[in-house]
């Protein structure tokens, strides 16, 4: 057993937790991080390094990390995801404002006779926003029980354990509250103040003002055309880039390989040393499994093939240790190639 701990202060293979007393400041911890590297990092391993504390709760939406413990994701991308829902969300409502106004025009007579019989704009204005915003609480109610019904389909096509009750919290019923509230006067505004504009005499004819609305309409309209061609664009885009992905050729052959792990996950594991008595058990396991009629070849390497690499102090020809240079590493034997169908492009 190599004594890394020991001795390898800055070792990157290990989760590293710390619990601040109440009321510290965790820059005040990062301001002494390089003072630590000083004392307790060997030389060589001193250049490039770089400590800060991330606070737990943040891991999960800001790590840039290569080996967080859990899968990761990014607030880019959460980002983006909102802004195309709002986007969605946009064209609705310019939909419901086109549709209300024009439908609007149906109803000149009942609005003339009750501006006739005494109603107040305001009051209209009132009854035109309680529509608006009886619309957009069924459609609300209905996107939450599309959410209740598809979330099992969501957590098979994810992979993920989303629970109905936990999703649907105080945070997120505030949010749908206040969304309601500005689409409603987003949706319901404009149309109010349209209506509210009608001559009662005028309203009773038939007759309906159209300087500037058919504008404002086409203006809308065109704008709700540009957003669902520029969503429809992006969606192929990345239609495209998945199938991309998928059939793109890997290099290898990564299909009918069996891979089986040898070390343990853990740091002892990864920092044992290799005795002959461990080599020649596992070149008997080789030639147990090489025995299988099914089996073509067998290989070792420190990682499969995909699943990334140890960064180790590396000197190429020409360089010396004082370069401390560091290399993305896979060690492999010599039948890896062969067993992968990789082609080799240059050296041995």
């Amino acid at each position: 057993m190599r004594q890394n701990f020991e001795i390898n202060y800055v070792i990157s293979h290990a989760y590293t937790y710390v619990l601040l007393k109440p009321g510290a400041d965790p820059s005040g911890v990062d301001k002494k991080m390089d003072d630590f590297i000083k004392k307790h990092a060997m030389p060589a391993l001193q250049v490039g390094q770089v400590f800060s504390l991330m606070a737990v709760p943040d891991i999960h939406l800001t790590s840039t990390m290569l080996a967080e413990p859990t899968a990761t994701n990014s607030m880019s991308n959460l980002m983006i995801f909102s802004a195309i829902g709002l986007l969605t969300l946009l064209i609705a409502s310019i939909n419901y404002i086109n549709l209300s106004t024009a439908q609007s025009l149906t109803r000149t007579k009942e609005i003339g006779i009750r501006k006739i019989l005494g109603s107040m704009r305001y009051q209209l204005v009132m009854q035109f926003l309680a529509e608006s915003f009886l619309f957009c609480l069924i459609a609300l109610l209905l996107s939450y029980a599309a959410f209740y019904f598809m979330l099992p389909f969501l957590n098979e096509v994810t992979g993920k354990t989303l629970v109905f009750m936990e999703e649907v919290d105080t945070f997120m019923l505030t949010c749908s509250v206040l969304l309601l509230l500005v689409i409603t006067l987003l949706a319901g505004g404009y149309p109010a103040y349209f209506v509210t504009q009608f001559n009662s005499v005028n309203a009773l004819k038939g007759d309906t003002p159209h300087s500037g609305r058919q504008l404002i309409r086409k203006v809308l309209v065109v704008f709700q055309l540009s957003i669902a061609c520029m969503l429809l664009t992006g969606s192929l885009v990345i239609m495209k880039q998945l199938d991309f992905l998928n059939t793109r050729p890997l290099g290898f052959q990564k299909d009918r390989i069996i891979t089986v792990p040898l070390f343990s996950q853990n740091l002892n594991g990864i920092f044992r040393a290799n005795d002959s008595t461990y080599r020649h058990r596992l070149e008997t396991f080789r030639v147990m499994i090489e025995g299988e009629s099914g089996v073509r070849s067998t290989a070792l390497s420190s990682n499969p093939a995909g699943l990334g690499a140890t960064f180790r102090g590396t000197i190429p020809e020409g360089f010396t240790a004082e370069d401390n240079l560091f290399v993305a590493n896979l060690s492999i034997d010599y039948d890896f190639l062969d067993t992968y169908d990789m082609e080799l492009i240059a050296g041995r």
